[in-house]
């Protein structure tokens, strides 16, 4: 989700689940040691992020209200559904999975 502002640049973006890409998963299981540059914390880089570690409770035509209560306004709505994120919460455990073998 996404706020605009009048000069029409982003003020603030919205997430839910997961706070990490990883661009080269498949490389990080043959090359551990690869997963250190490979996984990016969201907050890395989006700056004005606010990430919410919620499901949906509901979705208007101006916000979303989120489980945790929270009331996100938006301009923009992307809906991305069928993944539950069960996964390590930092990127240390993360590298130490791969690590692992997983």
């Amino acid at each position: 989700m996404t706020r605009q502002r009048d000069d029409g640049t982003d003020d603030e973006t919205h997430g839910f689940r997961g706070g990490f890409i990883n661009y080269a998963a498949l490389r990080c299981t043959v090359e551990p040691k690869f997963a250190e540059r490979a996984i990016v914390k969201h907050t890395e880089y989006l700056k004005k992020a606010k990430l919410v570690q919620s499901s949906a409770q509901s979705v208007s035509d101006s916000e979303v209200v989120a489980v945790s209560g929270d009331r996100i306004p938006y301009d923009f709505l992307v809906v991305s559904t069928g993944s539950t994120y069960t996964g390590p919460a930092t990127k240390a455990e993360r590298i130490k999975e791969f690590e692992a073998g997983g």
